[in-house]
């Protein structure tokens, strides 16, 4: 009989697909900066199953975007933390133009992961797969031109 094995296989490939979801996408946002954005963002997870604490997520993700840019590529960021202000993993998406700016200028894409504190192998997984998918650049010209949150996380899923 074979030895026990400690190792843990993350659950994160089934998890994604779930976290996905068009009801945490919100597109066409205005804001004032990127931090307005990222507080707009968080404020779509209102009513989340998994957010135990908005106030507490918002600044967490604020703190940590501060400490260091987590911009994947221009017009991509990733804000994102660990923290005990959410149950399980939550996931939200934003397309998003500064107020007031032209139209036909070119709208950037947010991506906010909000992680169980305990969950750091899992957290890096997760970053490691989205930095992945929107690494694509014909990703990024899809979800600039999705029509609806549906369209939006249906370009993600088939780059997973």
């Amino acid at each position: 009989m074979a030895p026990k094995s400690n190792v843990t296989v993350s659950p994160f490939p089934r998890l994604l697909p779930t976290l996905l979801d068009p009801a945490w996408v919100r597109l066409d946002l205005a804001a004032a900066s990127e931090a307005e954005a990222v507080r707009l963002t968080c404020a779509s997870l209102a009513g989340h199953r998994a957010v135990a604490d908005l106030a507490r997520l918002e600044r967490d993700i604020l703190q940590r975007v501060q400490l260091h840019s987590l911009q994947l590529a221009p017009g991509i960021t990733f804000p994102h933390a660990r923290t005990t202000a959410v149950r399980d993993f939550v996931l939200a998406l934003s397309r998003w133009r500064l107020t007031g700016s032209d139209p036909a200028q070119q709208a950037n894409l947010l991506i906010l992961l909000g992680t169980p504190s305990g969950r750091v192998t899992d957290h890096l997984a997760v970053l490691s797969s989205l930095a992945r998918a929107f690494s694509q650049p014909d990703l990024r010209e899809e979800l600039l031109a999705a029509a609806t949150p549906a369209a939006f996380i249906d370009a993600i899923k088939l780059r997973l």
